[in-house]
């Protein structure tokens, strides 16, 4: 019977940072996790474990632009895990349907801001001119 290979993808503290997160960040991922091997100075971490320590950070108390960044950091990681794992089609979509997730995320975070700039910059106009009676928005319009 022959043995099964297993292989372990790992990843250092500075090819996390280069995916996109902060100093901060990728030594609070890695902080409690085991190194698997030395590469140089570097440490080098599995990257199935670094994609639960960034699930398990995720499930805490942060704030948006750092789940934002730990949603693209996780898709990342996905795609390096899956470059070098068997091409399983379910792993494939769920990575894609992911990115496609965290575009979505990203396009509602987006038009939310421009929401908020537009009534920022306009909303002395709107609430003057503008008036809302039981779901219904009518227009003053004066001559």
């Amino acid at each position: 019977m022959p043995d099964i290979l297993t292989v372990v993808v790992t990843i250092t503290r500075k090819q996390i940072q280069a995916l996109g997160a902060t100093h901060y960040i990728a030594q609070a991922i890695t902080k409690a996790l085991t190194p698997v091997g030395r590469q140089g100075r570097s440490f080098l971490y599995a990257i199935s474990d670094v994609l639960n320590s960034v699930d398990s950070y995720g499930k805490r108390s942060i704030r948006q632009p750092t789940r934002k960044l730990l949603q693209s950091l996780h898709i990342e990681l996905i795609k390096l895990d899956l470059n070098i794992a068997v091409d399983d089609p379910l792993e494939q979509l769920a990575a894609a349907i992911l990115e496609d997730h965290a575009k979505f995320e990203q396009a509602v975070g987006d038009s939310k801001q421009r929401e908020q700039e537009f009534y920022e910059t306009h909303g002395s106009w709107i609430k003057y001119n503008l008036r809302k009676q039981n779901n219904i928005v009518t227009f003053n319009l004066q001559l």
